[in-house]
Parts: C-alpha cells; sequence; structure tokens
C-alpha cells in the first residue's frame, strides 16, 4: 500500500528551505545592528564632549568676569549665577542626549522588526508552500488507493466470472460422460451436462441431487455449481 504523505513533515521541510532562502537578507539586516549602535554611540560622545566644552568654557568665562569686577570666586554671588548660567547649558545637552538616546532606540526597533518581518513572510509562504505540495500529494496518494482498489475488483471479478463457469477435471469428465452415455467425443460441456441431469426429472431436487451424487469426483464447489444452475430453472433450494 502507497503511504500517505505526512504535512508535518513536508511543513517542516518547506520551513526549512524558506528560512535559508531568507537567511542571505536577514544576514544583511544583522549586519546593519552594530554600525547603527555604533553611530549613535559617537554621536552621543559626541553630545557629551560639546557639553562639557561649552560648561567648561562658561565658567572660564564667568570667572574672569567676576575676577575683573573684584568679586572672589568663593563668594556666594558667584556661585549663584554660575549656576544659574550653566543650568540652561545643561537642560539644552540633556534635551540632545534624549533624543540622540531616543532615535537610536528606535533604528534599532525598526531594524528588529525588518528581520522580523522576512523571517515571518517566509514561514508564511513555507505553510502556502506545503499545503501546496501536499494538496498534490495526497491527490496522487487517493489515485493511487482508487487505481490498487480498481486492480482488485477487476481481480475479483474475473475470479468470480471464472468460478461461475468451473471446468470439470478429467477423472469427474470421463465418470460423467460415461454416466450420461458420452463416448469417446470427449467430456459433455457444463450445459450438456446439466441438461442430461435434468432430462425427464421427475423426482424434483430430491432425484436431481441422487443423479448428482452417483457421478464420482464432483468437487463440492461443482456440485454447488449445478445446484446453481438448477435453482435457476426449479423451486430454489439450498445445497450444504
Amino acid at each position: 500500500m502507497p503511504l500517505a504523505p505526512n504535512y508535518a513533515n513536508i511543513l517542516k521541510g518547506q520551513q526549512a528551505a524558506a528560512t535559508a532562502a531568507a537567511q542571505p537578507v536577514v544576514s544583511s539586516l544583522e549586519a546593519q545592528r552594530q554600525p547603527i549602535a555604533d553611530r549613535y554611540a559617537s554621536l552621543i560622545d559626541q553630545i557629551k564632549s560639546n557639553q562639557t566644552a561649552a560648561i567648561g568654557g562658561q565658567q572660564t568665562t564667568s570667572s574672569r568676569e567676576f575676577g575683573r569686577r573684584g568679586i572672589p570666586l568663593s563668594s556666594g554671588v558667584f556661585e549663584t549665577t554660575l549656576e544659574e548660567r550653566l543650568n540652561p547649558i545643561r537642560r539644552e545637552y540633556s534635551g540632545l542626549l534624549g533624543q540622540t538616546g531616543a532615535e537610536r532606540e528606535s533604528a534599532l526597533t525598526q531594524l528588529t522588526s525588518q528581520i522580523a518581518g522576512v523571517r515571518g513572510n517566509a514561514l508564511q509562504n513555507a505553510i502556502a508552500a506545503a499545503q501546496s505540495l501536499y494538496g498534490t500529494q495526497y491527490a496522487g496518494y487517493q489515485s493511487e488507493l482508487n487505481r490498487i482498489a480498481q486492480e482488485r475488483a477487476n481481480a475479483a471479478s474475473r475470479a468470480a466470472a471464472t468460478a461461475a463457469v468451473p471446468t470439470f477435471n478429467t477423472q469427474m469428465a470421463k465418470a460423467l460422460t460415461q454416466a450420461l452415455g458420452g463416448g469417446a467425443g470427449g467430456a459433455p460441456t457444463l450445459p450438456q451436462a446439466f441438461k442430461s441431469l435434468a432430462s425427464n426429472l421427475k423426482g424434483g431436487f430430491q432425484e436431481f441431487a441422487s443423479r448428482m451424487e452417483k457421478l464420482p469426483g464432483l468437487s463440492a464447489t461443482e456440485k454447488r455449481t449445478l445446484v446453481s444452475m438448477y435453482n435457476k430453472v426449479y423451486t430454489p433450494v439450498k445445497f450444504t
């Protein structure tokens, strides 16, 4: 018997093929991850460096200004004024750092989404391909089953046809020829044998069966065949 197609195995094979086909694109996208991270890391370092320079520049400018004015740098006025001047710088660069960090995460998330999309499409294509291949193979499987069933039906029909018209073995044919008055012309045909057994039949099936039992060499199958022929002409009886 042919083996039915296995959908799980077909799907597994198609998924492996689809994954392999998508891998170059996935690898190309994965290769962009580190350059993105490096680019934003460089931007963040530059922003921090600019912040440090801006704060240092403001400190120097304020120190000189207060020095010209004769105000000690240790005075509370200098510290207060300096903080007021530095806070806007800190807020500006803090905003730049936050914005740059958010852009970095967005770029990495978008890249991850692209990779997931490529892989997801590959798996969807694998499912569609597996379903199509399974349908094709299952149709072939059903066709093969039908062919085998038809062959068996044909064989059974041939066997039934052969059984319906049996031939007599040599020993039985000779005995039947003698019992029915046959000569050297050979064994009578089955219709001839039945016609002779049923000729001038007055005792019904009992007489028919009695005549049949007097014939040596008849097999059970051959007896049933003659009884079957009797049933087609006379009142049906059951032969055991």
